[in-house]
């Protein structure tokens, strides 16, 4: 089966646009005047899979599927089938209604998926991870029932069970975790700059000291000489990043002078020029200060710079 884009008018003469699967143009055509659209115009088109055309940077920057979305769509959902409301219609005003973009892609790719003639459940399979197998599972239980705004309330009850379980467990580790950072925080300051005091002072008494107080004492000098030798790794890497920045400037500039086509001798009391193969030493003016000879000359050698 191929994929139609239809451009067409509900019953409410607004404009609506979407991509349906179907046999041909006249199927889709069928399928539109089912669901209350009528069609403006219909052509074939690609049909892109969910998630394939998305790039990497759309999908880091795009708003994901929250679960308070999914918890206000089932709660939606079960209102909405429960006063009689067509599922189409209600898929189409939840769709208008939704705040978060990327939910109301998803909308709209169920109800493309529910005009090809698909079920409900296996519309919901079709949009990637936004539904879970559970939830696809319920709605496919619902469908074959003939309970599925039943099903829907109790999606809702099952989804906000799960919220309010998060929330529980987030509030009860949140209090120990802070505990445990402050710990940490302590003992790095403890073992970095109270014990080395003490240790300086417990040196000068020449007393054995305890196995315990022996055993901070040296974890503590380990602490402090590994956070040394960090500093010191970092300031020797950044001196030899610098030395190599301005080593590599100065080939550069170096380079840059040879293309020219020209070198200079700092030499300020001879000028060679060599013409021909032939050398002559020159006296240099007081302007000139320097040696000079273009690279272009036949027979030119640094070596025959008068010495």
């Amino acid at each position: 089966m191929a994929y139609f884009s239809y451009t067409g008018r509900n019953t409410a003469g607004e404009l609506v646009q979407g991509v349906v699967e179907g046999a041909d143009s006249g199927a889709v055509a069928t399928q539109l005047f089912a669901t209350g659209v009528t069609p403006v115009e219909i052509g074939e088109t690609e049909r892109r899979q969910a998630g394939e055309s998305i790039g990497v940077l759309q999908r880091l920057t795009q708003r994901p599927v929250s679960h308070e979305d999914l918890l206000l769509f089932s709660r939606q959902m079960y209102t909405l089938l429960k006063a009689g409301v067509p599922i189409m219609r209600a898929l189409a005003g939840l769709q208008e209604s939704s705040g978060n973009p990327t939910f109301r892609k998803v909308l709209q790719g169920i109800r493309e998926n529910l005009d090809s003639g698909r079920p409900l459940s296996v519309a919901l399979q079709r949009q990637g991870q936004v539904f879970s197998p559970f939830y696809v599972a319920m709605v496919y239980v619902g469908e074959t029932t003939g309970m599925l705004e039943e099903i829907f309330l109790r999606l809702f009850n099952h989804l906000e069970f799960q919220e309010f379980m998060r929330n529980q467990v987030k509030s009860a580790l949140r209090y120990p975790s802070f505990v445990l950072v402050a710990m940490a925080i302590a003992i790095v300051v403890i073992n970095l700059f109270v014990i080395p005091a003490f240790a300086k002072v417990y040196k000068g008494f020449n007393a054995e000291l305890p196995l315990i107080t022996k055993v901070l004492i040296g974890f503590s000098e380990f602490m402090v000489s590994s956070c040394a030798s960090r500093s010191r790794a970092r300031s020797s890497s950044r001196r030899r990043w610098r030395v190599s920045r301005a080593a590599s400037r100065c080939r550069c500039a170096a380079a840059s002078r040879w293309c020219r086509g020209s070198l200079w001798w700092r030499r300020p009391w001879t000028t060679v020029l060599s013409l021909n193969g032939s050398t002559k030493c020159v006296k240099a003016s007081s302007a000139e200060k320097a040696c000079f000879a273009p690279r272009s000359m036949p027979g030119f050698s640094p070596r025959s710079c008068c010495r």
